[in-house]
């Protein structure tokens, strides 16, 4: 992990107050929304995340790809719960591909920095 990332990561934690850490929790517990799953099965999907993350452990990502046949399930490696500061490249990568396969950029599209694309050839 960039020790950049684990210092901000460490920050943010710090920053937050232990009563809303307390409040949060029970409710992050009792969270279950699988019923709705159903409205995501006609949708190109794609299932992101950290194969070490602790606060939501993968197997909730493979639950969740396993009842969307057609999604994307993508566990990036040694990525934790803030995959996206940890990996960003490999999340811009899937992202773009998601837009790919629904056509909202061209195939072979890249991303640039900013989320600038351009096409392919160009």
């Amino acid at each position: 992990v960039d020790p950049a990332v684990a210092r901000f990561a460490e920050r943010m934690i710090e920053s937050t107050p232990i009563d809303v850490v307390a409040e949060f929790y029970p409710a992050f517990q009792e969270h279950e929304k699988s019923a709705v799953i159903e409205r995501f099965a006609r949708l190109p999907v794609l299932v992101l995340a950290g194969d070490q993350d602790l606060v939501t452990p993968s197997e909730h990502s493979e639950a969740i790809a396993g009842l969307l046949p057609d999604a994307e399930l993508v566990l990036v490696p040694d990525a934790g719960h803030l995959v996206m500061l940890e990996h960003p490249e490999a999340v811009t990568d899937r992202l773009a591909d998601l837009l790919a396969r629904t056509g909202a950029v061209p195939a072979g599209a890249t991303v640039g920095s900013y989320g600038d694309t351009a096409q392919p050839g160009s």
